[in-house]
């Protein structure tokens, strides 16, 4: 798997576990949102990835 995936991957992995249940403390809503939005952008790369791979 390409590096640039894999680093995606785990930002994502790690973003879904900062604002899910197991997550420590509640983040700020500006957070959450520059959270989600750069989960969202990463997740369209990674898709756009798998795509040019099939």
């Amino acid at each position: 798997m390409d590096n640039n995936v894999k680093e995606d991957l785990e930002f994502i992995k790690k973003g879904l576990f900062k604002i899910g249940r197991n997550r420590i403390a509640a983040l700020p809503v500006h957070s959450t949102l520059e959270l989600t939005d750069e989960m969202e952008k990463r997740i369209a790369k990674v898709i756009a990835q798998l795509d040019a791979a099939e």
